[in-house]
């Protein structure tokens, strides 16, 4: 009975102190002839399920990011980044193999000075393996920190937009728990991200033009 009068009171209290927030939210209003007292538990918990499903939403950031074309082409080209410096490695590894089946095939008719020389060859291959090991894995870090930071902001303002637009008042990001489908607003803002990139990349994309039929300057043969 307490959580029950605390509900109603708390309806009351936000109608009473926010009333044009009903009209915004575009719930259904009851007749003017019935008083606030006069509705029901049931009346008042479904007014606040309106009022919360048209002013408040969340979004998945993440699972926006899923779905967007951009970072799918941004994904694309550190894929190819990614394959050429491991290639790099792949170079290096191989070089050492060599080197060391090459050490190990003339060992024995080596001179000191020789056999220094091709393990201090081999040490050197092995350094530069691991510096670029490092820097591949540094590299790969530092992109997918830029891609979701470069990401999260353009997600942001994509929300702010759809929200301006339906009229909600508050967009709750990462960090949901439970959200009920309603008031997920993640794929209107993927669908808007989408359109946005997409035409913006069909303006960079010039057609190629033909070069126009010039006259030509040769003289014609008389008739």
């Amino acid at each position: 009975m307490k959580s029950v009068c605390i509900k109603t009171y708390l309806t009351l209290f936000t109608m009473l102190l926010c009333p044009k927030m009903y009209s915004m939210a575009g719930v259904a209003q009851m007749p003017s002839d019935k008083k606030v007292a006069d509705l029901s538990i049931k009346d008042l918990q479904q007014v606040i399920k309106d009022t919360i499903q048209s002013l408040l939403a969340f979004v998945d950031p993440y699972s926006i990011l899923q779905k967007l074309d951009e970072v799918k082409d941004a994904e694309q080209k550190l894929k190819a980044d990614f394959e050429t410096k491991e290639r790099q490695i792949v170079d290096i590894q191989n070089k050492i193999k060599q080197k060391e089946a090459e050490f190990q095939a003339k060992a024995p008719a080596l001179s000191p000075d020789a056999r220094e020389k091709y393990q201090s060859d081999i040490m050197s291959l092995r350094a530069q393996g691991q510096t670029k090991m490092e820097g591949l894995q540094t590299f790969v870090q530092q992109a997918q920190q830029e891609l979701e930071m470069r990401f999260f902001k353009k997600i942001q303002e994509a929300a702010e937009e759809v929200a301006n637009e339906e009229g909600i008042i508050l967009v709750q990001g990462a960090g949901i728990v439970y959200g009920s489908k309603a008031l997920n607003i993640s794929d209107k803002v993927s669908a808007r991200m989408n359109k946005k990139y997409n035409e913006e990349k069909r303006k960079s994309m010039k057609p190629v033009l033909t070069p126009a039929a010039q006259p030509s300057s040769l003289p014609t043969a008389p008739k």
